[in-house]
């Protein structure tokens, strides 16, 4: 869409929202409502005819289908659909005043009702040089002109998803229609970005304990049992993935022969309309980050005497850690289950946003993923292989950690500590293992970077505090009149001193 330029065309219009992002909290079964505040801003420089001013919010699904779909010429190999839409009229310029609410129209499962809009007498949304707008001729001065809005979205609203083949986006459209059919109309159009976050429930709240992420997996074998401890089921992508595994053989001679982890991706396409179905399967092998040996995490003050058996120690401990590497990135490493505890924690870097999506709640693009971790041993009986299969939430990319503590995250986004550790030029920040993707800076800059959210928030209070104002100042009885009083009702009530 062309830019639009006061100086060239005597008009721009111009979306301003107090929050870039919709974030969802918790399953789109659960109970919320996210309020999305903004302003439609017009600045013109000449007199205009305008009849209303209207904005929508629209979201769609597009996906591509190589093989194509349907028979014949209308054969498609893409497939785009309206699944969300809420209109909203701010202001109409007619004979007879509208008092009845918008009524948003959806595609989801719900609809919510919106704002009402200003009627052809109320000028409060408008800012210009003059006292407001000529409602009666339907003529906009030269100035600034300001409408307010807010849409109620239904936490059951899909996500973002921005796959290779499978897309959900939403954007606001905003329209000022011309009295005149020659006269085009005023368009502009901005892009609104749907997250979700996990959230407890009321329910898990309320209990007596609170539910965790970890997945603790116990597997019992003759030769060796293991405890298998996934710290938590929910991590966003390029993040780092600890996993605690802890072996106790149960017989002699029984050897560590490999570990392996994966991350499968399971991608199904489906289309209704048509009765078509499409599947996709892939498998991502997790980086090593880090080995810790959990077992030897005891702290003394050495002396003089324990000095050679510190170093010892040290030298076994490295020879281990390396065995143990090596059981990672080898089929055979032989590593020798002894009487010692086997217990050590993995830290793994999921893949980044390039590569891998986040999981999804949307039925005709769903996106799960699994993980899928197998443990080698090797006993006199025989080789055997311990496993484990679990399914895992990938959150967006740009849902770091901290999102998974809500409801902090906004105070994070804010907080110096979290630019240090995020700076792709700090040694400390690199730490994290976090995949500083390019949009995750977007996304964070344009959170931060906003000069016109405190504005938006205070004229909105304004409003509402208004509108309270008076609706109470309304219900309010006024005293009655003096001439409704009688002489002698009002000498009755004399004081004689």
């Amino acid at each position: 869409m062309p830019v639009q330029v006061p100086f060239f065309s005597g008009h721009k219009l111009s979306i301003n929202l107090a929050e870039d992002t919709v974030i969802l909290r918790g399953l789109a079964n659960d109970d919320g409502t996210f309020v999305l505040r903004g302003e439609v801003e017009l600045v013109v420089t000449k007199p205009i005819n305008v009849t209303s001013v209207v904005i929508k919010m629209v979201g769609k699904s597009f996906t591509l289908w190589t093989d194509g779909i349907g028979s014949g010429r209308n054969t498609r190999y893409s497939y785009e659909k309206k699944i969300h839409e809420q209109d909203l009229v701010l202001q109409t310029w007619t004979t007879t005043p509208t008092s009845t609410p918008i009524t948003s129209r959806s595609g989801s499962a719900s609809s919510f009702k919106s704002i009402k809009g200003n009627n052809k007498d109320d000028t409060s949304g408008t800012v210009n040089g003059s006292h407001g707008n000529n409602s009666s001729s339907g003529t906009l001065t030269p100035g600034l002109h300001r409408w307010p809005f807010e849409f109620f979205l239904s936490n059951k609203l899909v996500e973002t998803i921005e796959d290779e083949t499978g897309k959900v986006f939403y954007y606001l459209t905003a329209i000022i229609h011309r009295p005149s059919g020659i006269q085009s109309k005023i368009k502009c159009r901005r892009n609104v970005l749907v997250l979700r976050t996990p959230h407890w429930s009321d329910n898990a709240l309320t209990a007596n304990s609170l539910p965790t992420t970890s997945i603790i997996s116990d597997r019992q074998h003759p030769a060796c049992d293991a405890t298998i401890c996934v710290e938590k089921s929910m991590a966003s992508s390029g993040t780092q993935f600890p996993i605690d595994i802890t072996l106790a053989p149960n017989l002699k001679n029984v050897f560590l022969e490999s570990i392996s982890v994966l991350l499968s991706e399971r991608r199904v396409y489906r289309l209704p309309e048509f009765d078509v179905r499409r599947g996709e399967m892939y498998d991502f092998k997790l980086r090593l980050l880090s080995i810790t040996n959990l077992s030897d995490m005891t702290t003394y003050t050495p002396t003089d005497e324990d000095e050679e058996e510190q170093q010892q120690h040290q030298q076994q401990q490295m020879t281990l850690d390396q065995q143990v590497r090596r059981a990672i990135f080898m089929k055979n490493a032989h590593v020798p289950l002894t009487g010692d505890p086997f217990q050590f924690r993995f830290v793994f870097n999921l893949p980044n946003c390039i590569d891998l999506n986040h999981s999804s709640t949307f039925n005709e693009i769903d996106i799960r993923h699994f993980l899928k971790l197998a443990i080698g041993i090797q006993s006199p009986a025989g080789p055997s292989t311990l496993r484990l299969d679990t399914n895992i939430t990938v959150l967006d990319c740009r849902l770091k950690e901290d999102y998974a503590a809500l409801p902090t995250y906004e105070a994070a986004l804010s907080d110096l500590i979290v630019d240090t550790e995020d700076d792709p030029t700090n040694i400390i920040g690199n730490r994290s293992g976090f995949f500083i993707c390019p949009c995750y800076l977007d996304y964070k800059k344009k959170r931060q970077v906003s000069s016109k959210k405190e504005w938006i928030m205070m004229r909105h209070n304004h409003q509402h505090q208004q509108h309270d104002d008076h609706h109470n100042q309304s219900e309010i009885t006024s005293p009655p009149s003096y001439d409704t009083i009688s002489p002698g009702q009002s000498s009755s009530h004399l004081v004689k001193l």
